[in-house]
């Protein structure tokens, strides 16, 4: 009850926070503040549910970033954007040290199916969020492509290695297909967000498996 009223007040204020033009110098910590106490506290919310903790990191940046509420802007902020790429540098360190690649059979039929699944589960939203809403096609592309990244999901529901590689196969691949949708729709900022992730990612992941 604790960590939903924390929510509560965390997402009231961000609802009541001034506009862009009226934050001043302190908008990076009162944005990077922002999004911690919200990912922790949701990240305690949805352990109890057995969810991973970065589902909770991954619906505070939707509801703070500029899909929502509008505080946390990494393209038009220039600090915000290098603790994003940061940020990114980190998740692909984390990703060359902890992953342990198994000498799994049939190897390439792991890649078809989770290519087949993530396609399945973007046509299967898109559908839904257009039948019941009147969203822009952009907007709704943009969604089914982040509703596809199931792939942290494996890491509760099936551990060991077989999971870690599933999940990891299965974000890669969402995250393409975000990366795709971002190009094809011509967002502002959407290519160099892309470009920017990306690098970070690799940079990472090489590092951790060099170490």
């Amino acid at each position: 009850m604790r960590s939903l009223g924390v929510c509560a007040i965390l997402l009231t204020l961000a609802a009541v926070a001034p506009p862009p033009a009226q934050r001043g110098p302190f908008e990076p910590l009162w944005a990077l503040g922002a999004l911690v106490l919200l990912a922790v506290t949701l990240q305690d919310v949805l352990s109890r549910l057995r969810l991973p903790a970065v589902v909770g990191w991954i619906l505070s940046g939707l509801v703070l970033g500029p899909s929502l509420f509008h505080v946390v802007e990494p393209l038009r902020v220039p600090l915000l954007a290098l603790c994003f790429s940061v940020a990114g540098l980190w998740a692909g360190l984390l990703v060359g040290l902890g992953v342990s690649w198994p000498k799994a059979r049939r190897i390439w039929r792991l890649p078809l199916v989770i290519a087949t699944s993530t396609l399945l589960t973007i046509g299967i939203v898109a559908g839904g969020i257009s039948v019941a809403t009147d969203l822009p096609p952009v907007t709704i592309l943009v969604l089914a492509a982040l509703a596809s990244m199931w792939g942290p999901l494996m890491s509760t529901f099936w551990r060991g290695r077989e999971g870690q590689v599933i999940g990891l196969f299965g974000i890669a691949f969402a995250f393409i297909v975000l990366s795709v949708v971002l190009g094809a729709t011509a967002l502002p900022g959407g290519i160099d967000w892309v470009l920017r992730l990306w690098v970070a990612l690799l940079l990472g992941a090489v590092a951790g498996e060099s170490l």
